[in-house]
């Protein structure tokens, strides 16, 4: 069973990926967080297998909190983003020059309403 944490300030991307995710029976979501402040608390709390994260969130950008939970409490990472397609090159320039080893590539959260669910 892979342990999912959803990390994204929008209610309805929340709820979206919740119900997507659960209809694979290898996944369970263990938890949902608004900010990086609480899904802090949660991925200590929960322990998730992998966490999904929205870029711009209030409080603390997503690039900040992934710096940070890397160093501290390295886990793998979806990087979801509805920013502008220059603004996404340029947060998938710094996630890459960031975390280049670790880096797998990246997922459109457009996309999640223009077809239900596609990565």
């Amino acid at each position: 069973m892979i342990k999912v944490l959803i990390v994204d300030d929008s209610a309805v991307v929340r709820k979206v990926l919740s119900e997507e995710l659960t209809r694979y029976p290898d996944i369970q979501i263990v938890g949902t967080a608004v900010d990086p402040y609480m899904a802090r608390d949660k991925i200590v709390k929960l322990r998730p297998d992998v966490i999904t994260l929205d870029l711009e969130m209030p409080r603390m950008d997503g690039l900040s909190f992934l710096a940070k939970l890397m160093k501290f409490y390295p886990l793998p990472v979806v990087v979801l983003s509805s920013l502008t397609p220059k603004n996404s090159q340029n947060a998938l320039c710094c996630i890459y020059a960031r975390f280049s080893k670790n880096f797998h590539g990246f997922y459109v959260k457009q996309r999640i309403k223009n077809c239900g669910f596609c990565f």
